[in-house]
């Protein structure tokens, strides 16, 4: 590294320094000048980590970090202004102050963000790495953890699916010695780099607080990634010399210990030898040291000018998703059966888009689980992307990969396994939009194949789109016929948000139309009626129909969108008809009957109207059965329903 460079490399560390000082500072004086903040993560000590990374990338790289992530995006360019705007929640922080200390992303500067989760970041730096080889950008993505972070098993996962796709993903670990308090010796077995090696990973074993070690190291690593298109992992040994967070009290470490490292700070370091190289003197690095210090007193004095100034709740409430985008309506197949148009819906997505890709177990040669992806690889080889058996990462990959320039869709094996991916569209895909102010979109699908009647046990029938009901940011989409399936992934495949697409499996082999058109994300009017709404999805809509089959008067409205919920539309069946009957095939408990039968009690159209209370149907609260007469009872009976209805005619 040349003097000129490791000047700028010293300036842009004395700059994270000084950022993360007055951080500190703000922080203790929150509660004497009525600050209203979180917490932060300081990052003082590992300076050299931050600049010599950030030196070392070329500026169509891709960066993901962690909680701790001022100096990196300082490093990156990212206006300090709007870094402190961030912190205190203002409307020209960051992220429009939605995101705050832990969550600062900067599209401008190929900043994916950070993950307040610890080591989900890993996930979607590989999801990056994969859009970029597709996209042909020849960047790299690359993805900043901690010791703490190589503990999780994504990280395992995460570096066998970079082998396996050949993927430009540089890892850097920057082992500080703690996961948050635990010693890492005290809790690991083995390093990062002895893991790496396990997965061939190429590895590098570095001093972190050296920054001709850091950014040497990194340069080298990076021009390899982009020749050989493989992953590789650099544990970086440093020292944060503040606690893990606001609160520490550091009990957990000596101030010896403390003090011996502190003799290793990597900016004390690095004035000290291009001092003593005569590439700066001392009054020349004081000066910088001021000029530091002035440029964020700065930024922080504007930042408190402005402070009350944050975004209203509608303005928040605009960014939970990114404005529906009209699609032209196809012309479904018909004839088919679910399954089939499903596989319908798939294949018009991947041949109108080739940044769409398909992702999951087994939907190569095999054919998907149930068929559905059947031959799919063979006209689409090359958008048909098999994954290992690693459901957290490859959906966080698919996450990662959304932002960054993809439409992927995921193929869940069974939707019992949502639970495994739970972190990837809860923490991440459901909350991008917001979280980064906009910056960045995801437009991913999930297909979970879902419900009982295959006699496949209890981890393999469940029904969880309960358990995704409450979170914001996701449309849950449930078809109960091949042409409606058709039309719903083509949808779908088009927005800039993440769905969930929910599929009842012991329908894939039936076949019969909706046979009308309709809108996405309003309810489908399956049958008319004046004496009684039965509101339904998926396939208990086809269970309904068949039970009140010559019964006369009885309106049957399908929830095609589970969330958002066309509430509308049933309040307005519910006035013609003064009674409701709500069937679905889980248990009511907490579920799409219990939301739906909550916005029909709360309607002043219908208080005091019905002439019956609001009746719901669903399975047994208990877990499915393998036995087939038990199994029965995990879903409502055509017989039940029937029942159900004749009583609410009268």
């Amino acid at each position: 590294m040349d003097s000129r460079l490791a000047i700028s490399a010293l300036d842009r560390m004395l700059r994270s320094r000084a950022f993360e000082n007055l951080t500190e500072k703000v922080f203790s004086e929150a509660v004497q000048k009525g600050y209203r903040l979180g917490t932060t993560h300081l990052a003082t000590g590992q300076e050299a980590c931050q600049a010599g990374v950030c030196l070392a990338m070329e500026d169509r790289d891709l960066i993901t970090t962690t909680h701790r992530c001022h100096g990196y995006n300082i490093c990156r360019s990212s206006d300090p202004y709007a870094m402190f705007c961030e912190i205190f929640g203002l409307r020209d922080g960051l992220c429009k102050g939605l995101g705050g200390s832990m969550h600062m992303s900067d599209k401008a500067h190929n900043n994916l963000g950070s993950s307040s989760v610890v080591g989900s970041g890993i996930p979607l730096a590989t999801g990056a790495a994969l859009s970029q080889k597709r996209l042909g950008t020849g960047a790299v993505s690359v993805c900043i953890f901690g010791d703490g972070a190589a503990n999780r098993g994504t990280l395992a996962e995460c570096m066998n699916l970079a082998q396996v796709f050949s993927l430009p993903l540089l890892l850097f670990c920057e082992n500080n010695g703690y996961a948050m308090s635990a010693k890492s010796d005290k809790v690991s077995c083995s390093t990062p780099v002895q893991r790496a090696e396990g997965y061939c990973v190429r590895t590098y074993l570095i001093d972190g607080n050296d920054l001709q070690s850091v950014y040497t190291t990194t340069r080298e690593a990076l021009s390899w990634i982009r020749e050989n298109s493989l992953p590789v992992l650099i544990e970086a040994t440093t020292y944060r010399l503040k606690g893990h967070s606001k609160n520490d009290k550091r009990l957990y470490r000596s101030r010896e210990e403390e003090k011996e490292w502190s003799l290793k700070d990597p900016i004390a370091r690095l004035a000290s030898t291009l001092i003593a190289q005569g590439d700066l003197t001392e009054q020349e690095f004081m000066q910088m040291q001021a000029e530091a210090c002035s440029i964020m007193d700065d930024a922080l004095a504007r930042t408190l000018q402005k402070l009350g100034d944050t975004l209203s709740e509608s303005e928040a409430l605009e960014l939970v998703n990114p404005p529906i985008k009209p699609v032209q309506p196809i012309e479904p197949v018909m004839g088919l059966t679910f399954a089939q148009g499903i596989r319908q819906g798939l294949e018009l997505m991947l041949y109108s888009d080739e940044k769409a890709v398909l992702i999951g177990e087994d939907i190569g040669l095999y054919g998907g689980c149930f068929g559905v992806t059947g031959d799919l690889y063979s006209r689409h080889d090359s958008q048909v992307l098999e994954t290992p058996v690693s459901e957290e990462s490859f959906a966080g990959m698919a996450v990662g990969a959304a932002m960054t320039g993809l439409r992927p869709i995921v193929e869940v094996m069974y939707a019992d396994f949502a639970t495994l991916i739970s972190d990837a569209i809860i923490n991440h895909a459901a909350k991008i939009y917001y979280m980064t102010g906009g910056q960045y979109t995801c437009p991913v699908v999930f297909r979970f194949p879902e419900g009982a009647g295959t006699g496949h046990g209890p981890q393999h029938t469940q029904s969880p789109e309960a358990m995704f009901a409450n979170t914001s940011g996701l449309t849950m989409l449930a078809p109960s016929f091949p042409d409606e399936a058709q039309r719903l992934l083509h949808w779908a495949s088009k927005q800039d948000f993440p769905i969930l697409f929910f599929e009842s499996k012991a329908m894939y082999k039936r076949s019969g139309d909706l046979s009308r058109d309709f809108r996405p994300l309003e309810a489908i009017k399956l049958q008319e009626g004046d004496r009684l709404t039965i509101i339904t999805y998926a396939k208990a809509a086809r269970t309904v129909m068949e039970a009140i089959e010559g019964l006369e008067g009885i309106e049957v409205i399908e929830l095609s969108a589970l969330m958002p919920m066309d509430t509308r539309t049933l309040i307005q069946s519910a006035v013609k008809t003064k009674a409701v009957l709500i069937v679905q095939d889980p248990p009511v408990t907490g579920g799409i009957a219990a939301e739906a039968a909550a916005a029909l009690s709360e309607s002043q159209d219908l208080f005091g109207l019905l002439r019956h209370p609001i009746r719901r149907l669903g399975g047994d609260l208990a877990p499915v059965g393998a036995s087939r007469p038990i199994e029965q009872f995990s879903f409502p009976q055509a017989q039940a329903i029937r029942q159900a209805a004749i009583s609410l005619l009268d």
